[in-house]
């Protein structure tokens, strides 16, 4: 095989570097490095834990200890609580949003488990699996798009629980209202004019994130929308992997200008789409 120049590395292999012990009890559905934090790793999984573990003590210990700190419990005050943890995305350096069957609750990394806090942002009884934060010029971390088994939607995260303030939705709009949508990846692209939503058993899907506008809206005009939210349908379709076996299958935009849609697939495969012709590449 060809090497690749001044190594005895062949293109195309991939090496193992660490094994990293999470000390969770279920299966791992998300994990992501912690930005400014080398060698952290967050991870969120079925045993509804969401840990902080750290990857250069792990390689150089010799122990056989998991070197793992537990941030949201599953014992305790929030013992069947969570339910099983789905995703995770932070605030900022220190503070972040966990999705889990629950629903979706705020967590801060320099807090023990017992002192996280305990207010739920919102509370779903079709469970939280994904969310991304949306903030652009002029706004800070108070908006989310929220999904789960229900349609996906802009909340303000300043309103709890049941007064959680609905700004817009988003559903396909070929799927009929008597079906059950179950959301299991969102992405918004660079320029904050789009959202790019996967379904569990189902396609990707782009939508404009506020049709009506032209330019990014007010903060005055975001809480308008709420007064009477719009449910907003898809303007483009990608359809050529498979998302049923498995589920949290996540999409992301890709690209020095988001040209690109990537997805994985029940068949191994990593799928990419020309986001234009909706082809795959």
């Amino acid at each position: 095989k060809e090497k690749t120049r001044g190594t005895n590395r062949a293109h195309g292999i991939v090496e193992l570097l660490v094994t990293v012990r999470t000390g969770h009890r279920g299966n791992v559905f998300h994990a992501t490095p912690l930005s400014g934090r080398p060698g952290k790793i967050l991870t969120c999984a079925a045993d509804g834990q969401l840990n902080l573990s750290d990857i250069e003590v792990q390689s150089t210990s010799a122990q056989s200890l998991t070197s793992s700190t537990t941030i949201i419990g599953s014992e305790g005050r929030d013992r069947g609580q969570n339910g099983m943890c789905f995703s995770h995305h932070m605030l900022n350096d220190n503070s972040g949003l966990l999705c889990c069957e629950g629903g979706l609750r705020r967590f801060d990394l320099r807090q023990p488990p017992q002192s996280q806090p305990s207010t739920w942002l919102l509370r779903n009884n079709d469970a939280c699996t994904s969310c991304a934060i949306f903030s652009s010029s002029g706004y800070d971390s108070t908006y989310a798009f929220v999904g789960g088994r229900e349609d996906l939607g802009l909340y303000d995260l300043r309103f709890y629980q049941n007064s959680s303030k609905v700004i817009q939705t988003y559903r396909p709009a070929c799927f009929p209202p008597s079906i059950k949508v179950s959301v299991s990846g969102i992405d918004i692209s660079k320029d904050r004019k789009e959202l790019l939503v996967s379904y569990e058993n189902d396609q990707a899907y782009t939508f404009p994130i506020f049709p009506l506008c032209s330019t990014d809206p007010s903060l005055e005009e975001i809480d308008s929308f709420s007064e009477s939210p719009q449910c907003n349908p898809h303007f483009a379709s990608y359809g050529g992997h498979l998302n049923r076996f498995t589920f949290l299958k996540s999409a992301k935009y890709a690209g020095p200008c988001d040209e690109y849609i990537c997805t994985g697939s029940d068949s191994g495969h990593a799928v990419i789409y020309d986001k234009k012709t909706t082809a795959i590449v």
